[in-house]
Parts: structure tokens; C-alpha cells; sequence
């Protein structure tokens, strides 16, 4: 599967496909928007350059939160998106169910994936941009 995330009518039907027989819906369009959003901020933070941005893999997954259960911790199902930077935008690669551990505050998994063949160049430009202070 690859959805451009500006196509918000394929990425809705990918999540009712992902969600259909979940009981707490927790993902929507506005979560993919929100990702790309923050993860786009948080690289230009960093003064990574777009060119470099190709191949880096977002992956998401939000916690339930059940305030029923305080003290107990037990596992529970979540909508886990995969999110990919092409050459010219972000896509949706994956969209599926996985089993986390809730916790009393809900909270959120984010993994961020750098291709090998960027890295080198992300810390050569992180570097050059510290010695510009």
C-alpha cells in the first residue's frame, strides 16, 4: 500500500479497513496530518535538509487510555500507521492493528527510521550547523 497523505478520501477508507472491529478508533485523517506536521517540524528543528528527507520512516501508535483499570495494566489494541518520505511527499505504507500495553496516562509510541545512506550525511550537516554557533 502507498496513499499520498494529502489524499484524505483513500487514507479514511484505509483506516476504516484498519479499524473496523475495533472498539477504540485511535487513529483518524487528522492523526496522519498531525504526524506529518511534527515530523516535518521536528527535522527542520534539527536543519536536516529536505533532500535528505527521502526514505526516513515515521511509525505511530497512541496508547489507550482507561482510567477504569488504574492500577492495573493490562494489554489492549491500537491502530499502529507507518508513514514514508518519497522524493516528492509522505505516504501512508501501513496501516494495521497491534497490541500495547496501557498505561494509567495515556501516551504515544513514535519511532522515527533514518536510511543507512542519509545518516552519514544528517550528522555531517547537523555537525557543520553547530560549528556555524
Amino acid at each position: 500500500m502507498k496513499i499520498n497523505t494529502s489524499d484524505i478520501e483513500k487514507i479514511n477508507k484505509e483506516l476504516k479497513k484498519a479499524q473496523k472491529r475495533a472498539s477504540a478508533r485511535t487513529c483518524s485523517k487528522n492523526t496522519v496530518y498531525l504526524m506529518v506536521t511534527e515530523i516535518e517540524q521536528h527535522l527542520t528543528d534539527h536543519d536536516i535538509p529536505k533532500r535528505l528527507w527521502a526514505g526516513i520512516q515515521v511509525e505511530y501508535a497512541e496508547h489507550v487510555n482507561c482510567n477504569a483499570y488504574n492500577k492495573i495494566s493490562y494489554s489492549a489494541q491500537s491502530t499502529r500507521l507507518i508513514i514514508e518520505r518519497f522524493s516528492s511527499s509522505w505516504f501512508l505504507i501501513e496501516a494495521g492493528r497491534v497490541t500495547l500495553t496501557t498505561r494509567n496516562n495515556a501516551g504515544r509510541d513514535t519511532s522515527i527510521t533514518i536510511p543507512e545512506h542519509n545518516q552519514n550525511e544528517i550528522k555531517e550537516s547537523m555537525f557543520r550547523n553547530l560549528l556555524k554557533i
